[in-house]
């Protein structure tokens, strides 16, 4: 899955909803403080567990 992080809410969203574990920062499209603000939210984000997710995620790794 290849998609841009837009902002904070959704940065954590995906970490907390979809076990994201790769975050990818285009340098041109944020400035410094801003890349090491999305990274420090990505860090400090953690996966759920949520059973909800858990299903999603094993249907994509029987994939």
């Amino acid at each position: 899955m290849d998609y841009k992080v837009v902002d904070f809410g959704m940065l954590k969203l995906d970490v907390e909803d979809d076990d994201m574990n790769l975050i990818c920062l285009r340098g041109h499209v944020a400035g410094f403080a801003s890349a090491q603000e999305l990274i420090l939210a990505f860090l400090k984000a953690t996966f759920s567990g949520v059973e909800r997710h858990l299903r999603r995620l094993q249907k994509i790794k029987q994939l």
